[in-house]
């Protein structure tokens, strides 16, 4: 089994305390190390050389924003998911422009933790559904009007993605193929002009494609 040596990057040492003590508990993660500002972080990138990094937005000498920026420039294979207790969505945009892996929110419980964490192992992204919730029912502008038009099934595979569903869950939930719904996810990134997973939910509920409750 691979570990996972993850590195937790945050100001608040009681919450990187407590977010450790959670991974550790996992079996295929290995907290190697902390830093309490962005900069920290770069400057020891290169000693402790993580798989993966949990970063806060919001902090003190260089915010998380720069510090994804500069750590895909030192290791493009960096897996960065974004701990968060619900920023400005300007703040998660930009992240999601960088190409981060993922978005939790710092009250995450143990499963859906550890459910990112098989998600993003896998070469998938992950969203908080907690998190996109917040951003639908926070974004009150209205969708932007556009020509895009989707299939029926391409709908029903985007609405499984911004409930969180992984491709071979949603494959049986439609009763498909992975390799189907591996089409479909192909033709919704291409038609919404999105990078990966996550900027194309993000994108699904700021425009109110889907509807989360």
């Amino acid at each position: 089994m691979n570990i996972l040596q993850a590195f937790i990057v945050d100001d608040h040492s009681i919450f990187r305390q407590g977010l450790a003590i959670m991974l550790n508990k996992l079996n295929n993660v290995k907290v190697i190390g902390e830093a309490e500002d962005g900069k920290q972080f770069i400057d020891s990138i290169d000693k402790y050389n993580p798989d993966i990094v949990f970063l806060d937005i919001k902090m003190p000498n260089m915010d998380g924003i720069e510090a994804a920026e500069l750590a895909f420039k030192k290791k493009p294979s960096l897996k960065i998911v974004v701990m968060t207790m619900f920023e400005e969505p300007a703040y998660l945009n930009k992240m999601v422009e960088l190409g981060v892996h993922g978005f939790l929110l710092k009250n995450a419980e143990m499963m859906e933790i550890r459910k990112a964490l098989a998600r993003i192992n896998e070469g998938d992204t992950y969203f908080s559904e907690d998190l996109l919730k917040k951003i639908r029912h926070t974004n009150t502008a209205e969708p932007k009007s556009n020509d895009i038009s989707f299939s029926r099934r391409e709908k029903e595979v985007l609405d499984y993605l911004c409930m969180g569903y992984s491709n071979n869950e949603i494959a049986e939930k439609l009763f498909i193929s992975p390799r189907t719904v591996d089409g479909h996810r192909a033709n919704l990134l291409s038609k919404t002009d999105s990078k990966n997973t996550v900027s194309l939910v993000l994108y699904a509920v700021k425009n109110k494609i889907v509807d989360l409750q």
